[in-house]
């Protein structure tokens, strides 16, 4: 929802429009995740993005100082591949950036083949200034666990906190069978990837000398496709993180679909970062696959769902838990080919 009254704005929205010479009015809220608030400010024809962030809770990451971190790296590694950083707000929780003029992808299209180019080049990029990196990447990407029975755990974790005590009984059913078939599947990959380690083929722990710098939710739902080419957004995810992690997440994202088994971005590591990959990156994959299944479906979790109220008071809750059903539904067929961690590793 679009609104421009004045009650709805945020002190740092307010703030910053009128430090950057825009009128309120200018204001417009963007579509922006469920974690943030994004806008637009405008003085004639220059226009800027003010995007605000929640407070850092204890024992959690800095998604803003995240944001930060990439923008700033991207500026001398990928230049012209991000917005520009204007200026950041440590005390209002708040960042400005330069506006890109262009067209998002729409979802549920595929991504075309030079979308997927660009997307190769900007983490090679990213990857390839590696001292410059070390000093800048002040933080582990969101989840960005280096063994893969942590990822386990935090989709155990996920699913164990999901119910459907809070939907409307005409929902109950298919919520119930859903959650039913997701668990089913877990238990399945569960066993299968904890048999590839206990039996060698698979190494728990990754080496941190492997980490890449990661967007963190890189697809093509967080681009702008503007005149001059791509241009990448949206690095509150970013940092540090498992290769594999990233390879895998490229093609699962269930918005702009990247349709391949593999994940094009292996083109974008360094030889180092790629022995041994392969078994790596299918067991993540079916993880991962199951890690996108409870994130659609976060609607089944009565704390997440709070979260995504605060965040957008006019959500009507029980639309919002259908929509999410009926996407889980489709990705979780149309991604049932990707869940199959190969025999042997290779190694």
């Amino acid at each position: 929802m679009i609104s421009n009254l004045a009650e709805d704005l945020p002190p740092f929205a307010l703030h910053w429009a009128s430090a950057l010479g825009c009128k309120e009015s200018s204001l417009v809220r963007l579509r922006g995740g469920i974690n943030n608030s994004v806008f637009r400010c405008s003085a004639g024809s220059d226009h800027w993005v003010i995007k605000g962030y929640e407070p850092v809770r204890d024992g959690t990451r800095d998604k803003m100082k995240a944001e930060i971190d990439l923008y700033t790296y991207a500026a001398q590694a990928a230049p012209g591949l991000t917005p520009q950083l204007i200026c950041t707000d440590s005390i209002r929780r708040c960042i400005a950036l330069e506006y890109i003029d262009g067209q998002r992808f729409r979802d549920g299209m595929p991504a075309p083949a030079e979308a997927i180019t660009a997307a190769v080049d900007f983490f090679r990029r990213l990857n390839t200034c590696t001292e410059s990196a070390k000093n800048l990447i002040q933080q582990r990407a969101a989840e960005g666990f280096i063994r893969i029975t942590e990822h386990l755990s935090n989709v155990d974790n996920r699913l164990a906190g999901m119910s459907i005590s809070h939907v409307a009984d005409e929902l109950q059913s298919q919520a119930r069978i859903l959650l039913e078939r997701v668990r089913v599947e877990y238990t399945n990959v569960e066993a299968q990837v904890l048999s590839l380690i206990y039996k060698g083929e698979l190494v728990d722990e990754l080496d941190r000398s492997c980490l890449c710098v990661s967007p963190g939710d890189f697809g093509f739902h967080n681009s702008i496709l503007a005149t001059n080419g791509i241009v990448f957004i949206d690095f509150e995810f970013s940092g540090w993180d498992d290769p594999s992690k990233t390879l895998a997440d490229f093609i699962l994202q269930p918005h702009i679909p990247v349709a391949a088994k593999k994940s094009p971005l292996i083109r974008g590591l360094r030889p180092e970062q790629c022995l041994n990959i392969e078994t790596r990156f299918y067991a993540l994959t079916t993880i991962l696959r199951i890690k996108w299944m409870c994130i659609i479906m976060s609607v089944l979790d009565v704390k997440r769902l709070d979260r995504i109220a605060r965040t957008n008071p006019y959500i009507d809750h029980q639309r919002l838990i259908i929509d999410r059903l009926c996407k889980a539904e489709k990705y979780f067929n149309s991604t049932q080919h990707l869940n199959a961690v190969p025999e042997h590793s290779g190694r």
